[in-house]
């Protein structure tokens, strides 16, 4: 028992030195550099969000005339992507992916839907401030189908959004945002007329959430 209890006593006391030792500086009163930290991987982020869209600029094919006609629509969106900038508590910036899918009704003419996909970039202006304004712009595909109409519309897609993020936690936050949304379609297969342009500008107000910095 007694040879026990030595040994124990002399393993805490050799600890103890060595701690004493390593907690000393360095020769010539230089204190060791720590050793830098790396992240091993970007912040993720994502949102969803619900907006109303009206249709300013329309020349879908929604009669046989082909007469424009303004559009009311429903937009449901989601957005993946990972933060590149304001690691280190600056205003953060998100690239990702995003995706929308567009339901226009119409009383007197054909419905119209559409899904859009794309990248995105959203910047905050802030990271200390509740209540933040930030920018967002997206490039991507847009496919658009006219019910009573063959074939579809495949163009270009483009979107310009400014909006605020309110923090409700450390990472969740209620967005709201004013967004201009455009979908270039120079043709549409259409069965009984030549192909014509059948572009359509909106302007769209959104509420969703949005999970990250």
């Amino acid at each position: 028992m007694k040879r026990c209890a030595y040994l124990i006593v002399w393993a805490v006391l050799a600890l103890m030195s060595a701690r004493s030792a390593a907690a000393q500086p360095a020769p010539g009163g230089a204190v060791p550099a720590a050793t830098p930290t790396r992240a091993d991987r970007a912040p993720r982020a994502y949102g969803f969000t619900l907006g109303g869209s009206y249709a300013f600029v329309n020349r879908l094919p929604l009669t046989e005339n082909g007469h424009a006609r303004h559009l009311a629509g429903v937009l449901i969106g989601a957005r993946f992507g990972w933060q590149v900038r304001g690691l280190a508590g600056g205003a953060p910036a998100t690239v990702g992916f995003e995706t929308d899918f567009l339901f226009q009704p119409a009383r007197e003419t054909r419905d119209s839907y559409g899904l859009i996909y794309g990248v995105f970039a959203k910047h905050s202006f802030s990271s200390r401030l509740r209540v933040r304004p930030y920018f967002s712009y997206g490039l991507g595909a847009a496919q658009v189908w006219v019910t009573q109409v063959g074939g579809r519309g495949i163009g270009h897609a483009t979107r310009i959004a400014f909006g605020v993020d309110t923090r409700l936690d450390e990472r969740l936050h209620l967005s709201l945002a004013a967004t201009y949304q455009g979908i270039m379609m120079p043709n549409f297969a259409l069965a009984d007329v030549p192909a014509r342009d059948t572009s359509f500008h909106s302007c769209v107000l959104s509420i969703g959430v949005w999970f990250g910095a």
